[in-house]
Parts: structure tokens; C-alpha cells; sequence
């Protein structure tokens, strides 16, 4: 522990508050004690690169979330832009759109995995972390970082990186989980994952921002995530102290899920009392909440009829040995009932479901 600072103010004042549950790699969710960063430290141990769909922290690899949030650039991509830099470009659903709508833009995707990696012939793409790659600098008029800051070894060091990229004019797009989702009453899934070494506020965001030279312009509101427009700044301002009690949040979420969990067996009851009908049942949500029913709650999945998810379909042939199949399949299958395994899209998807005729849809938390 004496050789752990923090990333963001270089304290050495921390505290382990936490240890996710499932991990794989011995994860210890720490508390700086000076500017409030949330943070994880492992043991140095491999782990596995293959897709795990898990409600607990050895979830990974799937790589499809940077898909769902291409929404929030569809609304507010700046004009004009016309170098573009994506730092960790995934399966390429960024540098796809962007190249649909802007076809003579110089594009360049980063993306260290290479076997999940996807990009239209005619973009750049180079199979390195930033930190690794040659890049022109003083360049770029737009970087998109979606979901990757998380991940990094020091977001310190990626956010100077990314600095020292940026056209004088640019513009920085950066998104990453926002840790304040786990006061939600209903937590059932793991937040704090092996895969993810930092936990972020919109104050820790706001600290890192500011101390690596960038100013935030534009931020949109969204409970899952943060999500900020920031170009750089000419004054680097000094750390405050932090306000909001992240050590009491997280003892609390411990608690909530802790007691959720207890809960899965008679929320799986309920499920299988409507598949021992001659009812046709189907679910739509393959992701953390299907593992949860079946690892916490002894889903029974040979009766299940259909499991349907838009995004996972893509990415894996099944979860649990049940095959994931698109919403579609919904006008083959023609359900009676579909319970919806998910919280925050919960109501998009059940007025989906709906559109298909299905009268009968049920939401997870009416369960719970």
C-alpha cells in the first residue's frame, strides 16, 4: 500500500473500503482521502480476455456500451470538424457514424484489443493504447473518449496526452460511469468491476479536467454516466476538497446489494410459476440481470422460450447456453408474457415490447 498514490492529487492518504463481489483479480475499492477519488487496486494476476456476461465484478470484454451511448453524439456533435482522433474505438460504431455523416473527415481509431476491433477501410486505425501511439501533436479539431478513462492506468497521464493532441480550437468529448448510479434503491448488478480502475463524480471529472489544462463548456445530464464537452484552458486551477460522503455511499451500496440479492430467489419464484403455465415466455435483457436470476435466483433456462437483447445479440451466441437473439425474433417467437431484465431503459423497452403486441410485460423491478 505504500507505494499506491492517487492519480489525481498524488496523496498517499487512502483507505480500502470495499471489496467487489466475485472479482476475479483480487479488487480493492480504495477512497483518496484528500480530493475524494474512488479508485481500485488489484493484485498483479492474469485474467481472462473472454467475453463474460456476469452481474458480479468479473464482468468484461463484451464490449458493446460504447453502441448504446452513440445517441448523446448524434444530438451534440460540433460542426465543422474535420481531424478526428477516437481513443479506444471498440467495435468501431463511432468512426462508422462519423464517417456517415462527415465522409471527408481524416479519421483515426485506437484500439489496443484487436480482436473485437472494427473500422471502415478507408479510417486510420492503429492497434495501440494512446499512451503507446505516435500521434501529431497540437492536431486534432475533436477526440471522442467514451468509456475508456475508466479504464486507463492513469487518467492523469491519458488526459495530458490528449492535451498535447488537441488542436488550439479542438474539442475533447469524454465520457465515463458515473458512480453516483449505485445510491439507486434496486442495485442488483456489481459497479465496481475488475475491468474498471477508477469510479468517477462529476466532481472528480471536473478536478481531473482542470488540473490537466481543459475547461468544461457543455455537460449532459444523465443519471448512468458523465458526460462532458471540455476544450483547453489556459489556467490550470488548484484541487478542492471534496463534498459529497463517496465512503458512505458505498458502504450503503454494499448494504443494498447485499439485501437485493436475498430478494432473487422469490423474484425467480414468481418467473417460474408463469413458465410452468402454457404460457410462451420470453425475456428481453441478456445482459447482468439474466446471469444475476440464474447465478442468485436457479433460473431454470431450458424453459426458457426466447432471450432477446439489440445490443449483446452481436457480440455473444448465448449467455447460459440460451441463444441471444434480436428484438425481431419477437414476431416469430410471438410471446404471452415478457418480463423486461433491466432498470434505467426498463420503460423504453416494455413500451417496445408493447409496439410488438405483447400485452403482457412485466418489469423487473414490479419483482423485486
Amino acid at each position: 500500500m505504500s507505494n499506491t498514490r492517487c492519480d489525481l492529487c498524488n496523496s498517499s492518504d487512502y483507505e480500502e473500503i470495499y471489496s467487489p463481489v466475485g472479482t476475479k483479480r483480487n479488487n480493492r475499492v480504495c477512497i483518496c482521502h484528500n480530493c475524494g477519488l474512488v479508485f481500485s487496486v488489484h493484485d498483479d494476476v492474469p485474467y481472462s480476455r473472454e467475453p463474460t456476461v456476469s452481474c458480479d465484478a468479473d464482468w468484461g470484454n463484451v464490449r458493446f456500451c460504447k453502441g448504446q451511448r452513440l445517441d448523446v453524439i448524434r444530438k451534440d456533435m460540433p460542426e465543422n470538424v474535420t481531424r478526428v482522433l477516437d481513443v479506444g474505438s471498440s467495435r468501431g460504431h463511432f468512426v462508422r457514424w462519423m464517417q456517415s455523416v462527415n465522409p471527408t473527415a481524416e479519421i483515426v481509431a485506437l484500439e489496443p484489443d484487436t480482436r473485437i476491433a472494427s473500422c471502415p477501410e478507408d479510417v486510420m486505425f492503429i492497434g495501440k493504447r494512446i499512451e503507446d501511439a505516435i500521434l501529431p501533436k497540437n492536431y486534432y479539431d475533436f477526440i471522442y473518449c467514451c468509456q475508456t478513462l475508466e479504464h486507463v492506468d492513469s487518467a492523469t497521464k491519458v488526459l495530458d496526452i490528449i492535451k498535447g493532441l488537441l488542436a488550439p480550437n479542438g474539442i475533447l468529448f469524454l465520457e465515463v460511469p458515473n458512480i453516483e448510479v449505485i445510491s439507486h434503491p434496486y442495485n442488483t448488478e456489481e459497479f465496481f468491476i475488475d475491468k474498471h480502475n477508477f469510479h468517477f463524480t462529476n466532481s472528480t471529472i471536473d478536478a481531473y479536467l482542470s488540473k490537466c489544462g481543459f475547461e468544461v463548456y457543455y455537460r449532459r445530464a444523465d443519471e448512468l454516466n458523465v458526460s462532458v464537452f471540455a476544450t483547453k484552458s489556459s489556467t490550470v486551477h488548484s484541487l478542492s476538497k471534496f463534498d459529497l460522503n463517496i465512503k458512505e455511499l458505498i458502504l450503503n451500496y454494499a448494504k443494498t446489494l447485499e439485501l437485493n440479492r436475498e430478494r432473487i430467489p422469490a423474484v425467480v419464484k414468481k418467473i417460474t410459476s408463469t413458465m410452468n403455465t402454457s404460457m410462451k415466455v420470453a425475456f428481453w435483457g441478456a445482459n447482468t440481470m439474466f446471469d444475476l436470476m440464474v447465478k442468485y435466483g436457479g433460473l431454470d433456462t431450458s424453459k426458457v422460450g426466447l432471450l432477446v437483447d439489440d445490443y449483446l445479440c452481436d457480440c455473444v451466441e448465448s449467455i447460459h447456453g440460451v441463444p441471444v437473439e434480436p428484438s425481431d425474433y419477437f414476431r416469430i417467437y410471438h410471446p404471452d408474457v415478457v418480463f423486461i431484465l433491466a432498470r434505467f431503459s426498463a420503460d423504453i423497452l416494455a413500451k417496445k415490447a408493447r409496439q410488438f403486441g405483447i400485452r403482457n410485460v412485466i418489469k423487473f423491478e414490479d419483482l423485486l
